[in-house]
């Protein structure tokens, strides 16, 4: 248990000159506020804010910040005002312990997603004026998780848990520190999935004692090797990784705990950069090195400031292990992260902001505007903007963006500055012309190449990543006429179309437009194009909630067709990189034609969301020399129209068939001569709708169209003679008032469809 001696004792260590007596007035100001309140835990109170800022130590936190940790309870739990805080601790703790109250008094109203955007705004607000808010916040949420056991209701430790795991651990992350990151995963991941985590819990620490001794026996390896090499340095331990994060690979990547090549790990810290690289050399003289899982984060360091040098090797007895080797100040920032930057250096001007600082602030105050769009998915974007692993891209000249990972080369455009976002024409990727919708990967070069005519459109919404690009995005598109915007919703809901059912806008049956404007909340198709036109609208999600495709496993099929140059199939298969999605198989071959070959590739994949299927057809068209790409007709179709024709075949001969059956069995029977003919009819009627709706599906291109109408005319046509066939055969009796009322129903049909779908054409 804490006690205010061992807080003092552990602050002198790093900070000898550490004001005593305030932080004990401070401590007993607060232990007299909370006087008789006790925990879930039955202790007294006081611990509470007592373990808070102990957990701040491990920051090297300066004075204010313990002080405000001791007292980040009282104006909320206490009868005392914050004035009284103010007045007996000066401004600066005062501000503070107010940053802390107004997080803790977030309204919250109907569910979790409004939990979270509350929570989030008013924690990133804070932390943007002063970071030592944020890192109180989650030296008290530390605490609240260690002890959340006490906690009587399960749904409220399964509630804080995931509010835990969904915005502090993703904070954590963001500021880069690493131990208090780990610490909270563990914790949630305990409260969570307590089955899974007892389970790999028990494997991992089974072989507790068998990987201690190859993390000593390789140890004493490398430090054999430095002291041979006259190489000094400041510390070598081992680690191994937090059960989440194994949980995590083990779950996304399909791995098994054998293949997992960190769980085990050495650290080295050196006393400078040089000696990193030397470090470095001898670890691959001592240990073969597993190829493409060498980084340097030392030249290219993470979005958060993060540097060192990883590399993994066949260790002792060829268990993969990891090397992480930087430097002290690289160790504290690895550790620490943006916490570092206040507190390690007291005898450095504090007025002076790091660029972390900075780069945190303004990114921060630019979703501060994405906060108060009534359209934007805040959960969704921060997820991308702020939570999401980061890639580096290199424009040119050698400066560095950084991005989220899946970020377009839009995104990178809108990055550099509007102008050039906004007129974007294509791109460049080491030295390779693509289109603004490819995907990039950390470490690409690229160069945007502009037009001046060029402005942005609706489509550019479906790929690009990042809150800034979206918004500058639709503040351009707003500017524009109601008619653009609507030509621009129509070619934005049309691809989305094409992509999800393989048909196109005009072919969509007239009840699910219907339903589309329903669920869109709009009244007329116009109105519907103008929404997505201006980006109010997701064409993706709307269609989503009508043809609900799978989320798991669903495969797909494109046809790839363009010039037969070298390379082409190499920069197709790169794409799918890009995107990290899998052939499950592919055919190429090229066509020799006069006019130049022609390369043709039919490539079948599993993608999680109908959304990756859009980045491909997006990424492959850029590609110089794709002259087409489009869906694969699913062979379910291909079998269903064929067996449709069968059938309909057979039936077409059935006057022939039943003519036979009747001179050599038996004669058709009374009532079945009289409802033969009305019965044909109905068939004629069913097998003209079944062939509509085939079409549909395997002719969706505009030019084809007409092909459906063709096609149902020229059925009914072919069934009538074969009704007129089977009456004159047998001689039917027929009632000729009631057989032209069906014929006329039958046409009427068909007329006012077509009608009804030509002008659902002229409309768009």
């Amino acid at each position: 248990m804490v006690t205010i001696k061992n807080l003092i004792a552990e602050i002198k260590k790093y900070n000898p000159k550490c004001d005593r007596d305030r932080i004990m007035r401070a401590f007993k100001f607060a232990e007299h506020a909370h006087l008789g309140q006790k925990r879930k835990s039955g202790e007294d109170y006081i611990y509470h804010p007592l373990a808070t800022a102990m957990n701040l130590t491990k920051f090297q936190a300066d004075d204010d910040t313990i002080i405000a940790s001791l007292l980040h309870d009282v104006p909320e739990d206490t009868q005392i005002d914050l004035s009284i805080i103010k007045q007996q601790f000066g401004e600066e703790v005062a501000f503070l312990v107010r940053g802390i109250t107004k997080l803790s008094k977030v309204q919250y109203r109907n569910n979790m997603a409004e939990r979270q955007i509350e929570s989030l705004k008013k924690l990133l607000l804070h932390s943007a004026k002063d970071l030592r808010v944020i890192l109180i916040k989650l030296a008290d949420r530390l605490h609240n998780m260690q002890t959340i056991e006490y906690v009587q209701n399960p749904n409220k430790i399964i509630r804080i848990s995931k509010e835990t795991l969904e915005i502090y651990v993703p904070i954590a992350n963001l500021l880069g520190i690493w131990g208090l990151k780990d610490e909270l995963e563990d914790l949630c991941f305990k409260h969570l999935y307590p089955d899974e985590y007892y389970k790999l819990y028990s494997k991992i620490y089974a072989k507790q004692k068998i990987s201690n001794t190859f993390i000593n026996k390789t140890i004493k390896k490398i430090t054999n090797s430095l002291q041979k090499n006259h190489i000094e340095i400041i510390n070598i331990h081992g680690r191994q990784k937090n059960l989440f994060s194994i949980y995590q690979k083990i779950q996304k990547k399909k791995h098994s705990l054998k293949t997992i090549y960190d769980l085990i790990g050495i650290r080295i810290i050196c006393k400078n950069i040089e000696d990193c690289y030397r470090v470095l050399g001898c670890v691959h003289r001592d240990f073969t090195p597993k190829p493409h899982r060498i980084k340097d984060y030392i030249a290219i360091p993470k979005i958060n400031g993060y540097q060192s040098l990883h590399t993994t090797v066949f260790g002792i007895k060829g268990i993969p292990t990891e090397f992480q080797i930087r430097t002290q100040e690289m160790h504290l920032e690895a550790e620490y992260g943006v916490a570092a930057h206040y507190f390690y250096s007291y005898n450095k001007d504090k007025k002076n902001l790091t660029e972390s600082k900075k780069q945190w602030t303004s990114r921060i105050l630019e979703l501060k505007k994405q906060f108060n769009d009534p359209n934007a998915k805040i959960i969704d974007q921060l997820q991308l903007d702020i939570f999401q692993n980061r890639i580096f891209i290199f424009t040119p000249k050698g400066d560095v963006i950084d991005l989220p990972q899946k970020a377009t080369c839009i995104d990178f455009a809108y990055a550099i500055h509007s102008d050039i976002g906004n007129h974007a024409y294509k791109a460049e990727i080491n030295d390779y012309e693509v289109s603004i919708s490819t995907p990039l990967q950390t470490n690409d070069t690229v160069k945007i190449i502009t037009k001046q005519e060029q402005r942005p459109e609706a489509e550019w919404l479906d790929y690009a990543k990042t809150g800034l690009a979206k918004r500058k995005i639709k503040e351009a598109i707003n500017k524009e006429s109601r008619e653009m915007q609507i030509m621009m919703g129509r070619k934005r809901l049309e691809k989305e179309i094409y992509l999800m059912k393989t048909t196109t806008l005009e072919s969509t049956p007239s009840y699910l437009i219907k339903k589309l404007l329903e669920l869109a909340e709009q009244k007329t198709l116009d109105d519907l194009l103008l929404a997505i036109g201006e980006g109010k609208i997701s064409p993706n999600e709307l269609l989503k909630k009508v043809y609900n495709p799978k989320s798991n496993d669903y495969a797909i099929g494109i046809e790839v067709t363009g010039d037969n140059r070298v390379g082409i199939f190499k920069d197709i298969l790169e794409i799918f990189k890009r995107i990290n999605i899998d052939i499950s198989m592919l055919k190429g071959k090229t066509i020799y034609e006069k006019n130049g070959d022609i390369f043709k590739a039919d490539i079948y994949a599993k993608i999680s969301d109908i959304t990756d299927l859009r980045e491909i057809f997006e990424a492959i068209s850029g590609i110089p020399g794709i002259k087409k790409i489009e869906k694969i007709t699913p062979y379910k179709t291909i079998f269903i129209s064929l067996g449709f024709i069968l059938l309909f075949s057979l039936w077409l001969a059935h006057p022939f068939i039943i003519k036979y059956l009747t001179f050599n069995i038996s004669p058709l029977h009374p009532l079945i001569r009289k409802l033969l003919p009305y019965t044909s009819l109905i068939i004629i009627y069913l097998f003209t709708i079944a062939n509509e709706s085939l079409f549909k599906s395997t002719l969706p291109e505009r030019t084809k169209h007409k092909k459906i109408w063709f096609f149902s005319i020229f059925l009914s046509i072919l069934g009538l003679i074969t009704v007129i066939i089977e009456i004159i055969i047998f001689n039917l009796p027929i009632m000729k008032v009631f057989f032209i009322i069906g014929v006329i129903i039958l046409y009427l049909r068909l007329y006012f469809i077509y009608k009804t779908e030509k002008k659902k054409i002229e409309i768009l």
